[in-house]
């Protein structure tokens, strides 16, 4: 069958009819009450998805079999009768009157019966008109696709656009072209049986540089050239393990920053769609029929009128458009949407088969075109069809009951060109955001907030009262019920600009959609009052701007309504949370009437704005003991609040186990697909913990940070990881940790994830905000391990955090040359009055711990006058904030000493710059802007310029040599810390741990490992190979191999078997006869040697290697 389904591919056929004997099953064609086997269902299912993946519909109906033996009528369920005989349809062919043939004949399979109908002439809609699905969009060369679209620059109209008519001309030929473009820049999809094995056997690591090599090494094996033949099998092996591990590191750093649901999309294959018929309908139409007016709309869609009919009011709407005031968009606005949504690139598309990357790789004046398009669409305010399309496919939800309609999700695939305009203007409603961002109640979809920004405020309400209480609110369908006039009064009322807001408008009102599911297809249109379009880039913010009056009419109305009562609204998107307090003068009756009554007040209030609020599914958490004797609908003792597991006492316990399952499914998950692509070695499996495991398991470190201070989370934590990394070296269960911690070159979890809530502490968020005021024996044991970590009780970090709406024209006059002779003739160019030269200065101890940091400033006149002045600062700062010193003590003397007039500012911090023109903020940034902003305000223009240090810059060098005059004065200027300085202080604690460890390893093959060379020479061979676990067992004792090892299945005796002497390490390595290890054993091993001479270099340890191999094979072998 495989092979027919090539066919069906390659052809690409579109009207067909396909029929034949399918021997299985589905609710397509068979009745539920049929009794049916395991292995029918899977291959009714296979053909399902294969066939409905292909737009075929099937046409069978009717409750008659067919098929039916009745030689085995007698030993078979169903009387020997089966519904196994199937037809499917494609495109425009229509079976009609298809029934079976129920009669006695010659025959097993009934004859069927059918009249075709349709067109098949006629012509494709436009959904189907590209075939960019045949053509391989991972292997296209981009480069030829930029070349290819240069060289039809010609055919690119570069006037104004005259009007709709002229648009939509225009949109459709700038959309052939890319597609043109990108079908000769692909290679097309392999179709036939050997075409189909050889894909489904390419390994990601695999060239043709490793094809060549193969055959030069079977052309010199049949010519005889057994020299040559054997170095080029080494280094055939060579550029094996080095393709594996290059595609390895490629395939990690790609996965390291996907949430959950994206990583295991990329490591599974595609789910299968949903085809089943829900509860309550009769066939898949009708379930069809429900999924589309549920989730798009219940009014039919005439496709052909909404693509190709232009009204008059249309025609009228773009013919003074050259008149407005818009301002058109530019080419660095397209630039940093696509680098915005550069994770994007490869999801699917819309329509027309355009993917984000087309456009990420678009010539300047294909995008010149885009933006054409795009501004007069705004102008106008008119939409083009396409934007305004989406195809709409269903995949199933976990844990939910399959017969009900809300087992599945539904999917929209949008546009990406309109995706495009969508983000574009997105970006100019920036100020309507920054409302949001101020008042601090939604932190869904807004810049510089996220899902901790809720949490955190939760748990701040919780250890700020004493009885609280915290109401979830869950919405049904929320992004389908907004209402468009919220919308649009909302948008208005905020001050957005009223073309965007008529795009927008017309943008929601007149949508339609295509809908499919299992194999069936309904066009319908979007209800023209309501609902966000999934999907889209505007809906987020469009959203929880139409919902943004619910907070302020439930206040008023608390307000009003409640007393001794104190509350709260935090939302995220749809996610809405009510805090409570009470005093304690409330009786419990009281508090469960304020908590139905503000329930009622939301469900009331969210009515207003068409939301409906499902009160079973809402949950409740308190401290209040004596509610939970009460019938409160939804309480809990546990809340889920976006990921984040939150208990009454703030016991992060259910989190961590929840985070802990997670981050060993996905694991799981990743290492079989490592293993049967790359194969598995210890060094791949710790990157994974690296890069999957630890992130996971982190999630919301910055509020359970504090509480890993109890020693029964930080157990919890090092079991999971130190099963992992047993695994992952081939250690047995019984090895000691210290072993495990040294050979896998990692502290234990627990300590890494003190490391970074110590981290966020000290720069971003302090332990003291996530505890309560009387959590006074947690706070001792926080200073305890802030102790153990070497951190003095005085320690202060510099606060770090960013501000993406911050309004600074600083950054407008920060210049940053491409190299070092642009950056002096620049400065020769620069004609103002004042010019100042900033430095800093610091000398490091073994290129780690700072000595003497200092900085200064230079400035001077045209005149001739001059001033400098340096500082020496402490040494817990980095050089880059040296830099930023010197340039806060230059602006705060042109403060005190000048006014009215020009600066230029010459720094060789690079970095310091750069940091400038981002919306970061730290203590000494925000130094940096205020003294900025007083010199703008008193008539003083600050220019910055970067000059490359040691260029040849008198000015320059000059502050170069004050700086480092300034290391030596007596005088320090204390500073807070640095994110890197306290990021030394970690990994000294780190070192110090895993020296401790060394120093307890007992043992003879302590030896082994006490020194870091012996130690890093043995984790070189150890964890790039597959076969390193066993010389790890055999260093540590905890091997099969030795009879001393205590856990060994079919233990007798600790002796020798054939020396009758303890059968341990040294006894195996120096002085045993029996075989094999006296024949195995180095030649080079000095029976009363030390043990440090088995891991002096990587030929010795290899050498190790092959014995500790052989050794346990030999057991595995008598045994």
């Amino acid at each position: 069958m495989l092979s027919f389904f090539d066919c069906l591919d390659k052809f690409n056929a579109n009207n067909l009819i396909i029929g034949g004997d399918s021997n299985g099953v589905s609710p397509l064609w068979c009745p539920d009450y049929m009794v049916t086997t395991r292995e029918q269902r899977l291959r009714g299912e296979w053909l399902t998805y294969h066939l409905t993946g292909r737009n075929c519909t099937c046409e069978c109906c009717g409750d008659t079999p067919t098929f039916c033996n009745k030689s085995i009528v007698s030993r078979n369920r169903n009387e020997g009768k089966a519904f196994i005989d199937v037809t499917f349809s494609s495109g425009n062919v229509v079976c009609s009157g298809w029934h079976v043939l129920e009669e006695d004949g010659l025959w097993d399979h009934y004859p069927i019966f059918f009249n075709i109908q349709g067109n098949v002439d006629a012509p494709l809609s436009p959904i189907q008109e590209h075939d960019l699905y045949d053509y391989q969009y991972y292997s296209c060369d981009w480069t030829r696709y930029c070349d290819i679209l240069k060289n039809n620059e010609y055919l690119l109209c570069k006037d104004d656009i005259a009007n709709i008519r002229d648009l939509r001309h225009r949109y459709d030929l700038l959309v052939k072209l890319i597609q043109g473009a990108f079908k000769s820049s692909c290679p097309l999809r392999p179709s036939g049986t050997r075409a189909k094995a050889r894909k489904g056997n390419t390994l990601p690591w695999w060239d043709d540089e490793l094809c060549n090599l193969r055959k030069k090494l079977k052309r010199l094996h049949r010519q005889g050239r057994y020299e040559e033949y054997r170095c080029c099998r080494n280094e055939y092996r060579r550029s094996i393990n080095m393709k594996k591990h290059e595609a390895f590191c490629s395939y990690i750093s790609g996965i390291s920053d996907l949430q959950d649901r994206q990583l295991y999309n990329k490591i599974r294959r595609a789910p299968s769609p949903p085809c089943r018929i829900f509860e309550g309908d009769y066939d898949l139409d009708s379930s069809l029929s429900r999924l589309a007016s549920t989730y798009v709309g219940a009014v039919d869609l005439d496709y052909d009128a909404f693509f190709n009919t232009i009204s008059e009011g249309d025609t009228r709407l773009g013919s003074d458009v050259s008149d407005t005031d818009f301002p058109p968009f530019k080419n660095e606005e397209f630039t940093k949407v696509v680098k915005m949504r550069f994770a994007s690139k490869d999801k699917m598309p819309g329509q027309d088969g355009i993917r984000l990357r087309c456009l990420q790789n678009l010539p300047t004046c294909f995008v010149d075109e885009l933006l054409r398009i795009i501004s007069y669409s705004v102008a106008s305010g008119y939409v083009l069809p396409a934007w305004r399309f989406s195809e709409v496919v269903f995949i199933n939800k976990n844990g939910k009951d399959p017969r009900s309609i809300k087992s599945v999700r539904p999917i929209s695939l949008t546009n990406t060109l309109g995706k495009a305009a969508e983000f574009l203007i997105l970006d100019r409603l920036t100020a309507v955001s920054k409302q949001f961002y101020d008042n601090g109640v939604q932190f869904g979809f807004v810049k510089g907030r996220g899902t901790i920004g809720v949490v955190q405020n939760i748990i701040s309400w919780i250890t700020s009262n004493a009885r609280w209480a915290v109401l979830g609110t869950d919405y049904s369908n929320a992004f389908g019920e907004i209402r468009h006039i919220d919308i649009v009064r909302a948008l208005e009322g905020a001050g957005a600009c009223s073309y965007i807001v008529n795009w927008i408008r017309s943008w929601l009102g007149d949508r339609g959609a295509r809908v499919r599911y299992g194999g069936r297809t309904i066009f319908k249109k979007s209800a023209p009052d309501k609902g966000c379009p999934q999907g889209g880039g505007l809906s987020p913010l469009l959203f929880i701007s139409g919902s943004g009056d619910i907070p302020k009419r439930v206040n008023e109305r608390l307000i009003r309504g409640f007393k001794n009562v104190k509350w709260k609204w935090i939302c995220y998107a749809d996610d809405c949370y009510l805090l409570l307090a009470w005093s304690s003068g409330v009786s419990a009756e009281q508090i469960a009437a304020d908590i139905e009554s503000a329930y009622n007040i939301i469900k009331e209030e969210a009515q207003v704005s068409n939301l409906s609020l499902e009160r079973s599914k809402c949950h409740v958490m308190s401290n209040i003991r004596s509610l939970y004797l009460r019938d409160i609908t939804g309480l809990v003792k546990e809340l889920n609040v976006l990921g984040v597991i939150l208990t009454q006492r703030l016991g992060f316990l259910p989190h961590l186990r929840h985070r802990v399952l997670l981050a060993l499914q996905l694991n799981s998950a990743v290492l079989r697909y490592i293993k049967q692509e790359v194969g598995l070695t210890p060094f791949r499996c710790l990157q994974i913990c690296e890069k999957i495991f630890i992130p996971r398991v982190s999630y919301g470190i910055e509020v359970y940070g504090a509480s890993l201070c109890m020693s029964y989370l930080r157990d919890f934590i090092d079991t999971a990881a130190n099963t992992f990394l047993r695994g992952a070296l081939r250690l047995r269960r019984s090895t000691p940790l210290d072993y495990v911690y040294i050979l896998s070159g990692y502290p234990p979890l627990s300590d890494i994830l003190l490391g970074k809530a110590i981290t966020i502490h000290y720069h971003k968020a302090s332990f003291n905000d996530m505890i309560g005021k009387r959590a006074v024996v947690k706070r001792a044991k926080i200073d305890k391990i802030l102790a153990a970590f070497g951190f003095p009780p005085d320690y202060r970090g510099d606060r770090l955090g960013a501000d993406p709406y911050m309004s600074c024209d600083l950054v407008s006059r920060i210049v940053i040359g491409d190299d070092k002779t642009s950056t002096l003739e620049r400065e020769k160019q620069v004609l103002t009055p004042w010019k100042a030269y900033t430095d800093g200065s610091m000398i490091r101890h073994n290129s780690k711990m700072a000595l003497s940091v200092g900085a200064a400033f230079f400035i001077k006149k045209e005149d001739g006058a001059s001033h400098f002045e340096g500082k020496r600062l402490s040494t817990n700062i980095s050089i880059m904030h040296a830099e930023l010193m010197a340039i806060s003590m230059c602006l705060r003397w042109i403060v005190d000493n000048l006014s009215a007039c020009e600066v230029t500012l010459f720094s060789d911090s690079r970095s310091g710059l750069q940091l400038l023109q981002t919306c970061r903020t730290s203590d000494l940034l925000n130094q940096i802007r205020n003294l900025d902003t007083i010199c703008s305000a008193r008539g003083i223009k600050v220019s910055y310029y970067w000059i490359a240090g040691h260029s040849g810059s008198e000015g320059n060098e000059k502050v170069d040599l004050l700086a480092n005059q300034a290391r030596s004065l007596p005088c320090i200027t204390k500073l807070p810390s640095s994110i890197s300085c306290t990021k030394d202080y970690i990994l000294d604690y780190f070192e110090r741990s895993k020296r401790e460890r060394l120093r307890r390893l007992s043992g003879d093959t302590a030896e082994a490992l006490a020194t870091p060379f012996q130690l890093n020479n043995l984790l070189k061979v150890v964890h790039h190979r597959s076969d390193g676990g066993p010389l790890c067992r055999l260093l540590v004792g905890h091997t099969t191999a030795l009879n001393s090892y205590k856990y060994r299945p079919g233990h007798r005796s600790y002796l020798c078997d054939t020396c009758m002497q303890l059968d341990n390490v040294r006894h195996a390595v120096f002085f045993c006869d029996a075989e094999p290890r006296a024949s195995q054993r180095p030649a080079w091993v000095e029976p009363l040697g030390s043990f440090r001479q088995l891991t002096v270099s990587e030929l010795r340890i290899k050498d190790m290697l092959k014995f500790a191999c052989h050794l346990e094979r030999s057991v595995q072998a008598r045994n």
